[in-house]
């Protein structure tokens, strides 16, 4: 798993935080998450989330 994370201010109440998963020949995004605004909210919102493959 491979982790990202970016934020806007030193508190970190706005940005875009993304995990990807290796599938064998390439890193997937399985989630993201951003507060595209900053307003003092470090509840950020889901964007993207991958469906499990069953």
């Amino acid at each position: 798993m491979l982790a990202s994370y970016a934020k806007g201010r030193g508190i970190g109440d706005c940005g875009v935080s993304q995990r990807f998963i290796w599938d064998g020949p390439r890193f997937r995004l399985i989630e993201q998450a951003e507060m595209s605004e900053c307003r003092g909210s470090i509840d950020y919102i889901t964007t993207w989330r991958a469906m499990p493959v069953r």
